[in-house]
């Protein structure tokens, strides 16, 4: 069957006019000539994970960092265009203005996060993806001939991004995907006073039950979580703790 009408409208709202029209055809063509076939547009299947844990019934927040691009490869784009919402940090400038321009209703913002604020080198790759600011991934995986330009920028914590950005104590999805530098990432903030019900972090090199030693694994362990998918390179966590 083709598109209904109410998620139709619910693009519309969503979306800018000409993208909600291009996703809308998108849909509608999909469900009447593949009416058996799910889309995506993460990387690996993340959100088609993602979409198994949360409850997506109702509007949710998500924490989006490392962003990318608004829609090619997005963890969250499934879930914007169901009427969540959520902050989208990425260190490239190109990427942010294409997110307020595509996905007005998140907060946009560049910067690089770590667990230390200050003066960090940003490379950005002419592969956006794999942009980065840890100098052993940039030369093992982008090469000097992959370096689009190196920009000096002021590091902040995640902490500092939730409070000011007022991130629900208690909320739905937190991405992160910033090469080589994700558990800096998780460790900037205190996830005990924020609270993400599901965490997709990228974790290279981890093998699932080969008994590999994964500072990642073991932090989000310690600290209530549970492994229950992977996805290629992409760890998915669930909050187990009790009255989560």
């Amino acid at each position: 069957m083709a598109i209904n009408f109410t998620r139709a409208l619910e693009l519309f709202k969503y979306f800018p006019f000409r993208t909600a029209a291009s996703l809308t055809a998108c849909e509608g063509i999909r469900a009447l000539l593949d009416p058996h076939g799910r889309s995506g547009y993460a990387q690996t299947g993340e959100d088609r994970i993602i979409a198994q844990y949360l409850d997506l019934s109702r509007p949710g927040f998500y924490v989006d960092i490392g962003c990318n691009h608004p829609f090619k490869g997005s963890n969250t784009l499934s879930l914007y265009s169901r009427g969540w919402r959520g902050i989208a940090v990425d260190g490239n400038p190109e990427l942010v203005r294409l997110f307020k321009r595509f996905r007005p209703r998140d907060t946009a913002i560049c910067a690089v996060v770590s667990d230390r604020e200050g003066q960090m080198t940003f490379t950005i790759s002419k592969t956006p993806e794999l942009s980065t600011v840890s100098s052993d991934f940039e030369r093992e995986r982008i090469g000097e001939a992959g370096v689009k330009e190196r920009v000096e920028v002021t590091a902040m914590r995640l902490e500092t991004i939730m409070r000011s950005g007022h991130v629900p104590p208690s909320f739905d999805l937190l991405s992160v995907d910033v090469e080589d530098h994700d558990y800096e990432v998780l460790t900037s903030f205190n996830i005990d006073e924020f609270r993400p019900r599901l965490v997709v972090i990228e974790m290279h090199g981890f093998q699932p039950g080969g008994g590999n030693v994964d500072r990642i694994y073991d932090y989000l362990q310690a600290n209530g979580y549970c492994l229950r998918s992977y996805s290629v390179m992409n760890g998915i966590f669930i909050d187990v703790r009790p009255n989560a």
